[in-house]
């Protein structure tokens, strides 16, 4: 499966602002052998699997070399990795505020979340490197 839920210890919720170091420092415990940090994001999302309440889930997003993994408001630890060799392909959409959403199709089907213009553009390089 392209999503699967993450392995790792309860650690703490994530304020709205978060600092890059911190937010590595905190990321640590939940990757895995060879896995490394490249940035993190805000992020919200109406589809399913990454929105997990029904009505819409905010948070923040980290990609690595391997994943990207969602840590939701109001969870004490990243709940759901999606492996980038699983997404088959992908489209990025124009939004206002210097934000992007990004589809992404998988075995499992496509689910869209959007996030900052920048971190859109870093998960789009990656895919295609």
């Amino acid at each position: 499966m392209a999503f699967h839920s993450v392995d790792g210890p309860n650690t703490q919720f994530l304020g709205k602002l978060l600092d890059p170091r911190v937010a590595e420092s905190l990321l640590l415990p939940f990757l895995v052998e060879g896995e490394s940090y490249i940035t993190k994001a805000v992020f919200n999302s109406k589809n399913r699997p990454i929105d997990m309440y029904g009505h819409g889930t905010q948070g923040h997003l980290f990609l690595t070399n391997l994943r990207i993994l969602f840590w939701p408001d109001g969870s004490a630890k990243p709940t759901l990795g999606l492996e980038l060799t699983a997404i088959s392909g992908y489209q990025t959409h124009w939004m206002p505020m210097k934000m992007r959403a990004l589809t992404v199709n998988t075995q499992d089907g496509s689910v869209m979340f959007a996030s900052s213009k920048r971190a859109i553009e870093e998960i789009v390089a990656k895919l295609s490197s």
